[in-house]
């Protein structure tokens, strides 16, 4: 933008004919500069409209700013309003509220017109009536106020406490507590025993000896002739005997005669009987042999000849197994459970020995008899049957047996066992039940 622009057409500056002349900076002097009004002039429509009718861009803005400040005062307005009422229905609620759970207000009490201070008044009183040695429960009563109201003047005029005493007043009559001690004593003086004494106050025996220890007075004796009769305890000594000599412990003859323990045990001990273990040995009933024995041993002793007679023994069974050789455990069920399995040397193999074994326990357990019968017959039956086009589960199927018990009755069970030789007879009756498939036309 040259010089002479900016000295000569000042005017020109501000408009959109000063941006179309060369102003497009920041540098522009007019309060909005001709870029921003160009902006505008170009994209709102009813600032461009008012200026093309006349008027200046900075008045359109000055209008606009002082529109923008007073939608911005009304809206401030507005809020302290609503802030107002609001804060106004918050104290009312809480006014009702208060008013809800307020105790209605009582009437006062009707007070007797007094000329002077009420204060004054009862201080007067209560120094008179204190004189008098009224206590402050009296004169409160005399002048129909609090009785602490009373203390509090009697403390602020430096009075001390009137207590009750028989100089003050002659006709007051002695507390329970007193009354109570007085007559013990004075019973006591008579020569009664503490229990004569609980008899004439109706207290027990044990309140009346306290009450005289706390007057520092000696108890007389009680007469032998007034003594209630010591129960005599029933004899169980005889019982005690019948029922150890059956083999019962204390506890149990206690439960029995229902007595204490610590009781039949001193009539045990009376008559000079053993105490009976609770708990049962395992040797308890059988012949011990003596010391010096490997038995004896066995039962955990160990006395040096008890010792050398389980070396003894233990020497002599070594001696004993070594003549016997080693032993053969094929062709026995131990074999099987050993492992034997295959190629058993022995006959019977260990396997027909340990099912030989399980049919006995079966047998001797009530388990019915199995029959087991040749199963050549049955095995070309079923290869007739898949000749004649069925698989091994239709011949399951149709003799109702599973898919497995009948596999096996046809197949290999392995390299080592081979086919079966025989079969359940049930088993056999079914599968031989099944007819052959009637050939087609």
């Amino acid at each position: 933008m040259s010089a002479t622009l900016t000295i000569l057409e000042l005017d020109v500056h501000g408009t959109p004919a000063g941006w179309r002349g060369g102003c497009r900076g920041a540098h522009c002097p007019a309060p909005v500069s001709c870029r921003d009004v160009y902006r505008r002039y170009s994209g709102d429509y009813g600032f461009r409209r008012r200026v093309d009718a006349g008027e200046t861009p900075a008045q359109v803005i000055a209008e606009e700013i002082a529109e923008a400040a007073a939608v911005r005062e009304r809206d401030r307005e507005a809020a302290r309003r609503e802030k107002a009422q609001a804060a106004a229905a918050a104290r009312e609620k809480t006014r009702k509220a208060e008013q809800r759970t307020r105790p209605p207000k009582r009437e006062p009490k009707p007070q007797a017109p007094c000329p002077e201070p009420r204060a004054t008044a009862i201080r007067d009183a209560l120094t008179r009536l204190h004189a008098d040695g009224r206590t402050d429960a009296e004169i409160a009563d005399e002048l129909d106020v609090a009785r602490h109201t009373i203390a509090h003047a009697r403390r602020k005029v430096g009075l001390p406490a009137n207590r009750l005493t028989r100089e003050t007043h002659p006709n007051l009559s002695p507390s329970p507590r007193v009354a109570l001690h007085a007559r013990v004593a004075e019973l006591h003086a008579a020569g009664l025993n503490d229990l004569q004494i609980a008899e004439q106050v109706d207290k027990s025996r044990r309140a009346v000896a306290q009450i005289r220890r706390r007057l520092n007075l000696p108890a007389h004796p009680v007469p032998r002739s007034e003594r209630a009769p010591r129960r005599e305890r029933p004899d169980r000594l005889p019982d005690v005997v019948r029922l150890h000599g059956e083999g019962k412990t204390d506890r149990q003859i206690a439960d029995e005669l229902d007595i204490t323990i610590g009781w039949a045990a001193e009539l045990r001990r009376k008559a000079a009987l053993p105490a009976r273990r609770s708990v049962r040995s395992r040797w308890d009933g059988a012949t011990l042999q003596p010391h010096g024995t490997n038995a004896c041993h066995a039962r955990g002793c160990r006395r040096p000849e008890c010792i050398d007679a389980h070396r003894a023994w233990h020497r002599a069974y070594v001696a004993r197994r070594r003549a016997e050789g080693p032993r053969q455990h094929h062709g026995t069920a131990y074999g099987y459970q050993l492992g034997c399995r295959t190629e058993c040397p022995a006959t019977p193999s260990c396997t027909d020995a340990m099912n030989a074994a399980d049919t006995a326990r079966r047998r001797a357990a009530g388990a019915p008899a199995r029959e087991l019968i040749d199963a050549a017959p049955v095995q070309a039956h079923m290869r007739d049957l898949m000749h004649a086009g069925l698989t091994v589960a239709d011949i399951a199927t149709a003799s109702g047996l599973s898919f497995a018990s009948t596999r096996k009755m046809i197949h290999s069970q392995g390299k080592a066992r081979g086919i079966v030789s025989h079969v359940l007879a049930e088993r056999a009756a079914a599968v031989l039940a099944v007819p052959l498939p009637e050939a087609n036309p």
